[in-house]
C-alpha cells in the first residue's frame, strides 16, 4: 500500500490487505480500482479463517455472515478465483486504496499508536469511521437492536483491555461482547401443538391401551396381524395410539432387563410412523417400504437385507438347477427327434425309389402282358387255321410237334419221317 508506513503494518494486516486487493481486482470497478473499506473487511476474514478470529467473533456473536455486510452487487467470489487474483498481486506492489480505507487505516492507526498495526486494530478502524462498510454493518446489526455507533465506542474500550503483545484477539472480544451486549432469549407465546400426551390419560382408556399392548408386544402372537381403528375426528385416535406405544415401550423396556421367556414379550420392537397423507402424490408402496427401511436400525437393515439377499440367491439356484435338469431331459429328446428326422427322410427316399421301381415295373409288366396277349391271338389263330395254311400232313406234323415237347429226342426221330421232313422243309 502507498498510504501509511507499511513497515508498522504487522504480517497479519499486509496478509488482510493483500487478500483486500484481490478481492478488488476480481470486482473490478473501473471507478474505484483500489480496495476499499468492504474490501478490507473480508481481507482481515480471510487473514483469520478461525473461530477466534476478530471478524469472525464479531460476526458470530450477532448471527451474521460474510454475505450480510456485503452489498447486493457485490460479486460471489470463489476460493479458487480469489486464490488465482491473490497470486498476481506481489507484496511490493504499490496499489492505492479507495478514500473510505484511507480513513479507516488511519483510525486504526491512531488506535494502535507506537505499536505495529493488528487485525484487531484495522477492524476497530472499519468500525468507528463513517465509510462504505460502516453503513452495512448498521444495516446488519439493526435486527439485533445493536447501534454501531455504541458497538465503535464498546471496541475502543475493549482495545484498552488488550496486552501490548501480539496475537489474535478473537476470544477475548466474543467475552467482551457478551458482557457489553448481552442476549436476552426471544419470550415465545404459549401453544399447545397436535402431539398428545400420553401421560394424561383424560378419557380412561388406559386399560384398553395396555390390552393392545400386551397382545402387540406377545412372543406368542404369531404376525402377521393388523388392528384397524376407526373414529370420528377428535374422539382419541391419536390419543389411544400413542398410550399403546408408550406401553410397548415400558414392556420391551422390562422384558430387555428381564428374561424374555418369563415375560413372554418381545425386547426389541421398533415402532414406525407412516402418514400416508404425505406421500398421496408418490408411489406410496414405495415409500411405505422406503420409511421401514428408513426407522430399523442398521444391523436390522443388514440383516433383512442379508436375508432377502440369500433368499434370492437359493431362487436363483433352484432355478438354475430346474433348467439343466430340463436341458438334461431335453438332449435326449433332441437327438431322438434327429433320428427320426432322419429316419423318416431315409423312408421317404426310398418310397420315392420303390415307386419309381414300381412304376417301371409296371411298364414292363404291361409290355409283358401286350406281349403275350398278341402272341397267344397269333397261337390260337395259328392253331384254327394251320391246317387249312399248311395242309394235313403238315398240319399234324405241327400238331404232333406240339404233343411231344419233353419227349426223348428218340421218340421224335420215330415220328419224323422223311416224307414229313420234306413236306416240312417244302413248307
Amino acid at each position: 500500500m502507498s498510504e501509511g508506513p507499511t513497515s508498522y503494518y504487522s504480517p497479519s494486516v499486509q496478509s488482510a490487505l493483500l487478500w483486500a486487493a484481490a478481492t478488488a481486482a476480481l470486482r473490478g470497478e473501473d471507478k474505484q480500482p483500489g480496495p476499499g473499506s468492504i474490501d478490507a473487511f473480508i481481507g482481515a476474514l480471510l487473514a483469520h479463517p478461525y473461530e477466534e478470529g476478530e471478524v469472525w467473533q464479531l460476526l458470530q456473536y450477532f448471527e451474521l455472515t460474510g454475505r450480510d455486510v456485503l452489498p447486493d452487487n457485490y460479486p460471489v467470489i470463489t476460493r479458487e478465483s480469489l486464490k488465482t487474483s491473490a497470486g498476481r498481486i506481489r507484496r511490493d506492489e504499490s496499489l492505492s486504496p479507495s478514500s473510505d480505507l484511507q480513513m479507516a487505516l488511519q483510525a486504526a492507526q491512531s488506535l494502535a499508536g507506537d505499536a505495529p498495526l493488528r487485525i484487531v486494530h484495522l477492524l476497530g478502524g472499519l468500525l468507528s469511521e463513517p465509510t462504505q462498510l460502516a453503513g452495512s454493518l448498521r444495516t446488519a446489526l439493526a435486527p439485533s437492536g445493536v447501534d454501531l455507533s455504541l458497538l465503535a465506542d464498546s471496541y475502543r474500550r475493549f482495545l484498552t483491555t488488550l496486552p501490548a503483545q501480539g496475537g489474535v484477539a478473537g476470544t477475548r472480544l466474543g467475552d467482551w461482547l457478551t458482557g457489553e451486549f448481552p442476549r436476552s432469549p426471544v419470550a415465545l407465546a404459549s401453544f399447545t401443538s397436535d402431539k398428545v400426551d400420553p401421560g394424561t390419560d383424560l378419557v380412561l382408556i388406559g386399560r384398553e391401551a395396555d390390552a393392545f399392548a400386551y397382545l402387540l408386544a406377545s412372543r406368542d402372537l404369531k404376525p402377521p396381524l393388523a388392528v384397524g381403528l376407526f373414529g370420528d375426528w377428535g374422539s382419541g385416535k391419536s390419543f389411544l395410539m400413542a398410550k399403546i406405544r408408550r406401553r410397548i415401550e415400558q414392556l420391551a423396556d422390562m422384558a430387555a432387563k428381564a428374561n424374555q421367556q418369563e415375560l413372554r414379550i418381545w425386547g426389541n420392537i421398533k415402532h414406525i410412523e407412516f402418514n400416508a397423507w404425505e406421500y398421496v402424490e408418490t408411489n406410496l408402496w414405495a415409500a411405505l417400504l422406503a420409511r421401514i427401511f428408513e426407522k430399523l436400525s442398521p444391523e436390522a437393515r443388514k440383516t433383512l437385507a442379508d436375508r432377502r439377499r440369500t433368499e434370492l440367491n437359493k431362487e436363483i439356484t433352484d432355478a438354475r438347477c430346474d433348467l439343466n435338469a430340463a436341458q438334461a431331459k431335453i438332449r435326449p429328446l433332441e437327438a431322438k427327434v434327429d433320428k427320426t428326422a432322419q429316419a423318416l427322410e431315409k423312408a421317404n427316399a426310398n418310397r420315392k425309389e420303390i415307386l419309381n421301381s414300381a412304376e417301371q415295373r409296371k411298364a414292363e409288366l404291361l409290355d409283358e402282358a401286350a406281349q403275350r396277349g398278341v402272341r397267344n391271338a397269333l397261337i390260337s389263330l395259328w392253331g384254327k387255321e394251320r391246317t387249312q395254311l399248311l395242309g394235313k400232313d403238315l398240319g399234324e406234323a405241327f400238331a404232333e410237334a406240339e404233343r411231344v415237347v419233353g419227349r426223348s429226342p428218340l421218340v421224335l426221330r420215330q415220328y419224323w419221317t422223311w416224307r414229313r421232313l420234306m413236306w416240312v422243309l417244302v413248307s
